[in-house]
């Protein structure tokens, strides 16, 4: 795999992590939406009109949950294989420097200052880490 692959792997994490939230967005919105069809409908005795829209966004709630915890389980294994990989690299440095960058999603201008060195010493490093990570054929991607 190339460097650039490598990299791509690793920002699956975070990819992940946009997605769930974007799904948890979502559902406040339906929500948002449903309760606002609620309370218009409360004062006035209708035919049902609004309880097909209430039924709809239900539904939407329900599937969007569904893939929420779909994805919830996949980014946790995601999550469990960048580690395991990181984890094999025998250096606590490099390590650190692709877990600050990956996991926790951090630029490198944050990495360096967090590990008290250079922006340019944190490059090097991590370009030395992802060239030591191995990724095993068949990693989980999205």
């Amino acid at each position: 795999m190339t460097y650039i692959q490598k990299c791509e792997w690793l920002k699956l994490y975070q990819s992940a992590l946009r997605r769930q939230k974007m799904l948890i967005r979502r559902i406040r919105n339906v929500r948002d939406q449903a309760e606002t069809v609620t309370q218009a409908m409360q004062p006035v005795v209708s035919s049902g009109g609004g309880t097909d829209k209430v039924g709809h966004a239900v539904e939407r709630i329900d599937a969007y949950q569904r893939e929420l915890e779909h994805e919830v389980e996949r980014t946790q294994a995601l999550c469990c294989a960048i580690r395991r990989e990181i984890w094999a690299i025998r250096d606590p440095l490099l390590q650190d420097v692709l877990e600050l960058r990956y996991i926790d999603g951090l630029h490198i201008w944050q990495i360096s200052n967090q590990l008290h060195i250079s922006e340019r010493h944190a490059r090097r490093l991590h370009r030395d880490a992802v060239d030591r990570l191995s990724v095993p054929d068949g990693v989980p991607s999205l």
